[in-house]
């Protein structure tokens, strides 16, 4: 196969002299107590391991596609111009170029992405993970909720909804609402063309209590059947104006039918509410020290 970048083709014979410049260092690496284990090294250069990852950031930064039908030929040609660039950055740090100031200031910015990407990441694993035992509601918490909250359970909302990113998109919608302009008017202006005999994507039809975005549950149940809501606000820049058309009873929704949805439901949120705690313990305990320039104008975390 031909690895088609003209790069490693040229700089392929310096593989010829790798026996010469490599050196394989007996037993693993230095890590951090829990760390993964390493990548598989696919060589080293005086004793600095280079791995596949290595190699991946290789190809996507030189736009070189089919790492994964590379032959073991192609691989020495594609890892020719690392190894090439590893020796000469080690005897840039021989010779003490890192002190170089607009090295530096690079490394720094890429060392603060870096550490960005470590704390998003690391932070969002931990909001996500399972909230544990103590986080499963029982059947008599489900049981309790399902009889405190059963007119609302055993009811459906025929529901139509204007979405947008801002409220200010919405605002002349609304005002066009509430001077007696249709719903449905209102809406289908915001999508164009519509065939006739299409489904109308802003009425939501008939859904249960559960499925109604939680921004929206306590205006509905508060908006009389064909009232037009204010604007509501919810997360990720998702803002609603909505038409509660009707609301009936359904007396095929039990207990029974909806145990597993609301057992759910209902350790979902003592999970969330575990994790916030945590979290506000976490932040009230953690040592945090602002600079001086800082310290006096930011009175706490």
């Amino acid at each position: 196969m031909y690895l088609a970048h003209p790069r490693a083709v040229r700089l392929a014979p310096l593989l010829a002299f790798l026996p010469a410049l490599l050196c394989c260092r007996p037993g693993a690496e230095a890590r951090p107590a829990g760390a993964p284990p390493a990548a598989p090294a696919l060589v080293t250069v005086n004793g600095q391991r280079l791995t596949r990852h290595d190699l991946q950031h290789w190809l996507r930064r030189n736009k070189v596609n089919g790492e994964a039908a590379l032959s073991a030929e192609d691989t020495r040609n594609a890892l020719a111009p690392v190894v090439r660039q590893e020796i000469l950055a080690q005897q840039a740090l021989a010779l003490g170029l890192d002190q170089d100031a607009g090295y530096q200031e690079r490394l720094r910015q890429r060392e603060a992405e870096l550490a960005a990407f470590r704390r998003e990441e690391l932070a969002r694993l931990w909001t996500q993970r399972p909230g544990g035992t103590d986080a499963a509601a029982s059947e008599g918490e489900v049981r309790e909720y399902f009889q405190r909250n059963a007119t609302r359970l055993q009811s459906r909302y025929h529901v139509r909804q204007l979405l947008k990113k801002s409220a200010a998109e919405l605002e002349p919608l609304l005002a066009r609402l509430r001077g007696g302009t249709p719903f449905d008017e209102v809406a289908a202006g915001e999508f164009g063309q519509i065939p006739a005999a299409a489904d109308r994507p802003w009425d939501l039809g008939y859904l249960r209590w559960e499925q109604l975005p939680e921004p929206w549950r306590d205006t509905v149940e508060h908006l009389a059947a064909g009232a037009v809501s204010d604007v509501i606000t919810g997360t990720g820049a998702r803002f609603w104006v909505i038409q509660l058309v009707d609301k009936k009873a359904d007396p095929t929704i039990t207990f029974e039918t909806e145990r597993s949805a609301l057992t759910a439901l209902l350790s979902a949120r003592k999970a969330q509410a575990a994790r916030a705690e945590r979290e506000k313990q976490l932040l009230e305990s953690a040592k945090v020290v602002y600079s001086p320039e800082l310290s006096a104008a930011v009175p706490g975390p």
